[in-house]
């Protein structure tokens, strides 16, 4: 009675190792390509994030490209601001997060530069 009690837990604890072993590998692809950097909003228009900068506990600067614009938003805990908003100059399609090389390396300083600068070709907005 001993030894079959314990080759039935050993069977039990191999199976539950194995399902979550698999839910996990399921999860781990989903995130490395479905997930990665790509959002749809309610309009099905995807929102790629390309940069991200913390400004302090709760404040960040973030640029993301949406249906052909790219956008300087200010993002705290309670509110979403619009700052900067530009046509996007990239093919759909190559987008690649900013520090990962490809066509936006360096684009967060770029567009925050003209942002300060109040650099041309940027409309300038207040909140959205």
């Amino acid at each position: 009675m001993g030894s079959e009690y314990y080759f039935e837990l050993i069977k039990m604890v191999t199976a539950l190792v194995l399902v979550l072993g698999v839910m996990y590998l399921a999860f781990f692809v989903a995130k490395k390509t479905i997930w990665k950097g790509l959002a749809t909003g309610a309009s099905g228009v995807p929102i790629r994030i390309l940069a991200q900068r913390s400004l302090g506990s709760r404040k960040s600067i973030v640029v993301v490209e949406a249906d052909g614009q790219r956008m300087v938003l200010g993002v705290t805990s309670d509110r979403i601001n619009l700052l900067a908003k530009t046509e996007s100059s990239a093919p759909e399609g190559s987008s690649m997060p900013a520090g990962q090389g490809g066509p936006h390396q360096g684009i967060f300083p770029r567009m925050l530069a003209a942002f300060v600068n109040r650099g041309e070709g940027i409309e300038k907005h207040e909140n959205v």
